[in-house]
């Protein structure tokens, strides 16, 4: 950020104050005293303290400035407010090198602490710190700081009270403009792999049972090609040269040797859903998690796991297989009596950056036996700092 036209010429404030010297040990107190007046400052946005700058009565200010090897660490006076004002203040301090108007003093270095975040008034003393004690609370007025009152109290929290989350809050099916609604078709597979391969050992068994070539009949006919040149890496022998034997027992377990082909193919052919939520408050959603409620019918598939596409390769013994990050970042989906849920949690939820709820959007099969009937799903988002969870209904209409 440029401070030099604020050094130039903002005058202090509610949100602005100047300091000619860095707080030092013995000043401290008067740290955590601004620190916390300006956090609980009747104010949106940033909070600025700008150190090295003799602001005067009459508005004229001179560029005092802070040597470079005596700037003073940030994380001093983070963790002296950590560990004395709850609850915890984020605040940065910053050396910046003025460039502004004042030829003068170009090139001096000022440093800029930046409060923000104050979302969760009121902040006061957590213990007592040396002539701070306990529950002392102080707020920023104009340039004045005074102790905090039962009206400054009354305000804070009716202000928080009336933060409606629920007016300001948009959430929809992702890439529909927050729509609660959308359509879709029913799915159907016409041939599953299980289904091709039960087929073609038929199909072999079929012409085997026919045939008078002993040779193949009787599951030799692989050496026979191998002898010939002929080989199957990554792979178990080809059904043309089983035996009749043994494709009588392939065809039986068909069905489990082709279980994760079966799954792959219905879910990569499956619909990807996900929502995506928009804050348009002016406070954060802190610690927020969503939780969606799907009905547990007939006709609705909603797979608890990422599918990968099966290799068909052996493993190599000792040989780790690498995980795909959607397996890892999958929503956690189960069952709960006659609901299917899908959880994630979010974290914050920043105001005016909309965002996907799911890092990895989940997959659901939808039967033709629905077709023509509304799906009905129900959305609940949770925060630290909302009243009651918000409530959102989703429609699936099946065309």
């Amino acid at each position: 950020m440029e401070y030099d036209d604020i050094i130039d010429y903002e005058q202090e404030s509610t949100k602005l104050d100047f300091k000619a010297i860095q707080y030092d040990s013995p000043k401290h107190p008067d740290l955590l005293k601004d620190i916390m007046s300006m956090a609980n400052a009747d104010v949106e946005g940033e909070k600025h303290i700008i150190v090295g700058v003799n602001h005067k009565a009459n508005g004229e200010r001179d560029i005092v400035g802070i040597e470079k090897e005596t700037f003073i660490d940030a994380s001093i006076y983070q963790q002296l407010i950590r560990e004395n004002i709850e609850p915890y203040i984020k605040i940065t301090y910053e050396p910046y090198e003025y460039t502004g108007e004042k030829d003068k003093y170009k090139g001096d270095l000022v440093g800029v602490f930046k409060i923000e975040d104050c979302n969760d008034k009121p902040y006061m003393m957590k213990k007592k710190y040396r002539n701070l004690n306990k529950g002392d609370a102080f707020i920023r007025k104009g340039t004045h700081q005074t102790p905090i009152t039962r009206t400054d109290l009354d305000k804070i929290y009716d202000k928080k009270g009336s933060n409606d989350f629920e007016e300001n809050i948009k959430m929809g099916f992702i890439d529909t403009e927050f729509s609660n609604r959308i359509k879709l078709s029913p799915l159907e597979i016409s041939v599953l792999p299980s289904e091709r391969a039960a087929d073609e050992i038929e199909r072999i068994l079929e012409e085997k049972r026919n045939s008078k070539d002993i040779l193949n009949n009787t599951g030799f006919g692989d050496i026979h090609k191998m002898i010939q040149g002929y080989t199957y890496p990554f792979s178990s022998v080809p059904y043309k040269h089983r035996s009749i034997e043994r494709l009588e027992k392939d065809l039986e377990n068909v069905k489990e040797t082709y279980r994760d082909y079966d799954l792959y193919e219905v879910f990569s052919n499956s619909y990807v859903l996900n929502f995506e939520v928009i804050n348009e408050d002016r406070n954060y959603i802190e610690d927020a998690s969503f939780r969606l409620e799907i009905p547990d019918k007939n006709g609705i598939i909603v797979f608890d796991k990422y599918y990968e596409e099966p290799s068909g390769e052996p493993l190599i013994i000792g040989m780790e297989t690498p995980t795909n990050i959607e397996v890892i970042n999958y929503p956690d989906i189960y069952k709960e009596e006659d609901k299917v849920i899908v959880d994630v949690v979010i974290g914050n939820i920043k105001h005016h950056i909309p965002i996907d709820i799911y890092d990895v959007s989940f997959r659901i099969w939808i039967k033709p036996c629905l077709k023509g009937e509304t799906i009905e799903l129900k959305g609940i988002l949770y925060g630290k700092n909302l009243v009651e969870p918000i409530e959102r209904s989703f429609f699936i209409d099946v065309k």
